[in-house]
């Protein structure tokens, strides 16, 4: 063999890397193209930088860092299998190691192969797939940041996807899991039940096996924390997916379409007992079918759960939206919206402790939000919209198992609108404030700034049946077909308080005979206080600003304003027992029905009069007060020689329709003196 001085040197254009150099591995010496050389010296190096930079370590020369990547220099690194052992070494002037790390992206390993593998090529794609994560460093840009290998870092997500969730808006069963199927994975469906132990039939879909695969790994859980489980955007289609652990939310631009028209798609089970812990932050959900049963989420004994969602009908309707049952602290977190339901938007029964953020529920088939025996509910900037019936429905139904009593409520300007029933209802409510709130349906504006016709089919802005110790403050209810606010239900209301309402234009349509701002039936302790119940339109379709049907246990009012209705201020059937009125604005001096005993504010001089009841007395008796008795029907006043408080020129007098009658009161007398009268002969 000829010493390399002797031998004829090429020039680096005849170069190609073709050529073959000596290599010496255990006792025998061969040769290898200096190509491959010199890129397995490259890989060498490379790697060595890589290392050296996830370790902190630094070299002092290249040729150092290659000798710390010797062929096997990672091969206690390895089990006898070929996986990674989690270990510290040291050696080849390396510093300890978290683990086999090779750099950046740039390198890798598989199961069943070595690092030579690896770096040769020969480690097939699958197994780099299966163990890639474990030795890809990955750190962030900033100040303090460490590196952290990259299963590390994408375990701090819980994805639906990381179960096998696809998300493309087709249905895929998990048929094509199962071999020949498109994405084969398992021999059968028993193999596929290993990894998947809810499945239980091949006509699900893989998304929803995959979300409820998601749901039991978060189950895991034993920190005490909350999970999420994030939803990449995606349209997932499901029929139910069943949640019975707690601390539980799923988060994410997902939209998740319910596959059937019956059951429910995400069902939070609390079981006999309570879950803590439970909701959704940012999901769509809707149906793909037209629902006739079921919901797209409801949950049943569960406490702290929180969900702000949209709900849209595509590409079909859900049967209803929201459901929670014998729940406790529920919120409906701010920018929730349910839209185009069948039945309802929401259903809430026998919960107590509830939040509304503003949303809104509207054009749902029947109530926008049904509240049945809840108590302890608090409704903020909530608007329903449009719905079939009710806007807002808070009913009593049924004995409550977790509710205390149905009411405890505030609701703070919230907007029933143009609902196909009343826009807002309350049933034997209790101990609840409405304040700001609007129970009103769109009018026609004309170009001189006042109302024309509603073009809607809702009811009254306010309806109470049964309730007890409410308030209503500064509430607007305009325009509706009904009335304003409406006490007429099976059982009169009490202790009921309404201040500073606007409550004008209503009656568009008589609805069962109301068409007044203010409209009670038997009602008990209302107190009217500051109300405007007028009627500014320019064909009036607002009878009466206060209308009193029937017998009252007591009644206040205090400086409403009642003008300009189409039929008059006020009229009552009869004068509550105790009434109690003062500085109204009628536009005449009030309104009131006749009744064996009248009571009248000391501050008015002058009286409207409807009704055909006989008049014995008006009170409080003031010395000197002169009254003028105006008539609107055939009431009659009774001569003292029947017991009562009048003296008159013959034994009765009924004065002409539309005409009045003047009497002062003398305090020597005891008695009513007639002053002057249109009369009709009364006997």
């Amino acid at each position: 063999m000829s010493k390399i001085s002797q031998l004829t040197p090429l020039t680096e254009e005849q170069i190609d890397g073709s050529e073959l150099a000596p290599v010496t591995k255990g006792s025998g010496t061969f040769s290898a193209p200096i190509a491959y050389l010199g890129r397995r010296a490259a890989l060498l190096a490379e790697a060595a930088r890589d290392v050296a930079v996830a370790a902190g370590v630094q070299y002092t020369s290249e040729a150092a860092a290659v000798s710390g990547l010797a062929d096997g220099a990672f091969g206690s690194y390895l089990d006898a299998a070929g996986r990674p052992v989690w270990a510290q070494r040291v050696g080849a002037g390396m510093v300890p190691l978290p683990g086999p790390w090779i750099g950046s992206d740039k390198i890798s390993y598989g199961i069943g192969g070595t690092v030579q593998d690896a770096l040769d090529g020969r480690a097939t794609s699958e197994q780099l797939s299966q163990i890639g994560g474990q030795i890809v460093g990955v750190m962030r840009q900033a100040r303090g940041a460490i590196v952290r290998n990259l299963d590390d870092k994408i375990s701090d997500t819980l994805s639906i996807k990381d179960h096998g969730a696809i998300g493309d808006g087709t249905l895929h069963t998990i048929a094509e899991w199962i071999v020949p199927g498109a994405l084969g994975r398992y021999a059968s469906l028993a193999a596929l039940q290993v990894d998947y132990p809810h499945a239980t039939s091949t006509s699900q879909s893989i998304d929803e096996v995959a979300v409820q695969s998601a749901v039991e790994e978060a189950k895991l859980n034993t920190s005490g924390g909350w999970v999420e489980i994030h939803g990449p955007l995606g349209d997932y289609l499901i029929d139910k997916v069943t949640i019975d652990g707690e601390r539980i939310r799923f988060t994410g631009p997902a939209r998740y379409i319910k596959t059937t028209h019956t059951g429910t798609m995400f069902l939070f089970d609390g079981g006999t007992g309570r879950l803590f812990g439970g909701g959704m932050d940012g999901p769509t959900l809707g149906a793909a079918v037209t629902g006739i049963s079921g919901e797209l989420l409801r949950a049943v004994n569960f406490s702290q759960i929180s969900v702000n969602v949209k709900i849209k009908p595509f590409p079909a309707k859900a049967y209803r939206g929201l459901v929670f049952e014998k729940c406790y602290r529920v919120l409906l977190k701010e920018d929730w919206e349910i839209v185009g339901c069948v039945q309802d938007g929401v259903y809430m029964d026998d919960s107590l402790d509830i939040y509304f953020d503003p949303g809104n529920a509207d054009a749902n088939g029947r109530y926008g939000i049904h509240f049945n025996n809840c108590s302890g509910f608090y409704l903020d900037s909530v608007t329903c919209f449009g719905n079939g019936a009710e806007g807002y429905n808070f009913d009593s139904i049924g004995t409550p198992v977790e509710a205390d009593i149905n009411g405890f409520g505030f609701l703070f300007k919230c907007i029933g609108d143009s609902n196909g029933g009343h826009n807002m209802r309350f049933k034997q409510v209790g101990y609840t404030v409405v304040f700001g709130c609007w129970g009103a349906s769109q009018l026609t504006l004309n170009p001189d700034g006042t109302f024309g016709p509603n073009t809607t089919s809702d009811k009254h802005g306010f309806a109470l049946d049964s309730c007890y110790q409410m308030g209503f403050y500064g509430c607007i209810g305009i325009g509706n077909n009904g009335g304003g606010l409406v006490d007429a239900g099976v059982f009169a209301s009490e202790s009921i308080t309404v201040m500073g309402c606007i409550l004008n234009n209503n009656g568009q349509i008589a609805v069962s005979g109301v068409r007044a701002g203010i409209w009670l039936r038997d009602s008990g302790k209302f107190k009217l206080i500051g109300n405007t119940t007028t009627d500014t339109q320019p064909v009036k379709t607002q009878q009466h600003g206060i209308n009193v049907r029937a017998t009252m246990a007591s009644l206040l009012m205090i400086g409403n304003d009642m003008i300009g209705n189409a039929a008059g201020p006020y009229q009552f059937e009869a004068i509550p027992t105790n009434f109690v009125q003062s500085a109204n604005m009628t536009g005449e001096s009030g309104v009131y029905a006749s009744a064996t005993n009248m009571t009248v504010s000391p501050f008015l001089d002058s009286i409207r009069i409807t009704g055909s009841e006989d008049i014995y007395d008006i009170t409080p008796r003031i010395p000197g007060r002169t009254l003028v008795c105006r008539m609107a029907g055939a009431a009659r006043f009774i001569d003292q020689a029947f017991g009562s408080a009048f003296a008159l020129p013959s034994s009765n007098i009924t004065p002409a329709a539309n005409g009045t009658a003047m009497f002062t009161f003398d305090s020597t007398a005891d008695r009513y003196l007639h002053l002057t009268h249109s009369i009709n002969d009364g006997a």
